[in-house]
């Protein structure tokens, strides 16, 4: 009778193979979450720049005060920087969504970051005057998200600037 020889691998063999691959991944897991949490807040931080460069632009091209913040149910400016923060037509510079603005456009907050606002002025929001300056509500918006920080400045003449990671 023929021999056959039979080639293959046995259960120790795949037992010790599952295993290293296992603590490769243990191992990975902590890094590829903390550089998702990275590209989660470089976008939000980037989203938030874009809206107030919206703004910013608005305010130079339609020669009216743009405000930026977010609106509370009753369309006054709202302390709170979660959720939804809107850049708005604001003529009469009441920092409120009256019948006569646009609602130019809303960003969304990501719900595990949060923001905050610090700046001068009326401390409640973003408003630049019809030449794109802020004049006395420059300030710094704080991004947090699980232990990492992005801020983005807002100069006295409306520029923003995003500083380095913290």
């Amino acid at each position: 009778m023929p021999q056959r020889n039979a080639a293959g691998t046995s259960i120790v063999e795949l037992l010790a193979a599952l295993g290293i691959a296992s603590a490769i991944a243990t191992a990975g897991i902590p890094a590829i979450t903390s550089l998702y949490w990275q590209i989660e807040l470089s976008s939000a931080t980037n989203s938030l720049y874009s809206l107030v460069q919206l703004a910013r632009h608005n305010a130079l091209t339609l020669q009216t005060r743009v405000s930026v913040c977010p609106l509370s149910p009753s369309g006054n400016c709202s302390k709170v920087w979660q959720g939804s923060i809107t850049a708005l037509t604001d003529a009469n510079g009441n920092r409120r969504f009256d019948e006569a603005e646009t609602l130019l456009a809303t960003y969304e907050c990501p719900e595990p970051i949060k923001i905050t606002w610090r700046g001068m002025g009326s401390g409640n929001n973003l408003h630049f005057n019809r030449q794109g300056i802020t004049f006395v509500s420059n300030g710094t918006f704080t991004l947090n998200h699980n232990e990492k920080t992005k801020q983005l400045i807002i100069s006295r003449l409306g520029k923003p600037k995003v500083e380095a990671d913290k």
